[in-house]
């Protein structure tokens, strides 16, 4: 085991001969919003980074991988934006793009971002044994992306973030449409639309099992038209969500069974829409589709 500062250890992740393991030795803040660690190089054999006890804001695997993170906690260069104001890359704690593959992490803690984990147009990431909790909008976002495993993790509590209106005389109200604030003179201000994992636009080979989740917002869902998700297996997990615990629209070999959903929010269901996937044997109390018998 290799001891390194943070500043060793971005020239490692930099080099494609590295081979490690190495255990971080420090925090690693963040240079002017922008992630305190960046990989572009895929190791010739995967490198493992033991970082129990430390905090990193914000990790870019930017056509990198063979990287395997272990403990720690990882949060965003900007944090999580709940405040207002600051947009895109800055707010995700972990972005995984341009090609990269074979990127895991285990035993992780992801918080402080708007975007936990993004992942765009790249292959095989493993997140295992990790906690995503706190000022969070979304834990996993992936698109255009394939060989995906999200297990055994815990998502949630979070911090809630509605949407809010502050009146003229400074009186701030929360859960207030913009139409309706806009009737008061107000300044409107948008709230987060929280979804623990999302998957959009041809996001292929997807393991989602026995994770805990625990949101108002939706457990599992897939956004918008796209390409087709493909060979998405969902099970064993407890989603506690508010409106969509788990919907897909177009989903060609997938299955959604043996999970549990539970309503976080007294007036409101959550159900299964399982679109073109096959669901069965799930316990859904608030009723709907799922529930027969595999």
């Amino acid at each position: 085991m290799i001891s390194v500062s943070c500043a060793a250890l971005a020239v490692a992740l930099a080099n494609p001969a590295s081979t490690g393991p190495f255990r971080l030795t420090q925090d690693c803040p963040s240079p002017d919003g922008r992630p305190a660690l960046v990989n572009t190089q895929i190791f010739r054999a995967p490198v493992t980074v033991e970082a129990a006890g430390r905090t990193v804001a914000g990790l870019a695997v930017k056509g990198g991988g063979n990287l395997v993170w272990k403990g720690g906690t990882i949060r965003a260069p900007l944090g999580s934006g709940i405040a207002g104001g600051a947009r895109g890359a800055g707010l995700y704690a972990v972005l995984i793009t341009g090609g990269a593959r074979g990127i895991a992490f285990d035993n992780v803690t992801f918080t402080r971002a708007r975007k936990a984990i993004v992942m765009g147009g790249a292959s095989g990431l493993s997140v295992r044994n990790s906690r995503c909790v706190g000022e969070v909008e979304d834990c996993l976002i992936v698109t255009k992306a394939s060989d995906i495993d999200f297990s055994n993790n815990v998502a949630g509590p979070f911090q809630k973030n509605f949407s809010s209106c502050t009146l003229p005389d400074g009186r701030v109200e929360e859960k207030v449409g913009r139409k309706q604030c806009q009737e008061k003179a107000g300044a409107w201000k948008d709230g987060w639309h929280s979804d623990v994992v999302q998957m959009y636009n041809a996001v292929h080979n997807v393991t989602l099992a026995n994770n805990r989740f625990d949101t108002i917002g939706h457990g599992i869902t897939q956004f918008g038209p796209g390409e087709p998700l493909r060979n998405v297996t969902i099970t064993g997990n407890t989603i506690r969500a508010g409106r969509n615990g788990l919907r897909l629209n177009v989903c060609e070999n997938c299955r959604i069974e043996g999970n549990r959903l539970e309503s976080a929010v007294p007036e409101w269901r959550a159900v299964i829409m399982p679109g073109t996937a096959l669901a069965c044997g799930n316990i859904v109390p608030s009723g709907g589709l799922g529930r027969e018998k595999c």
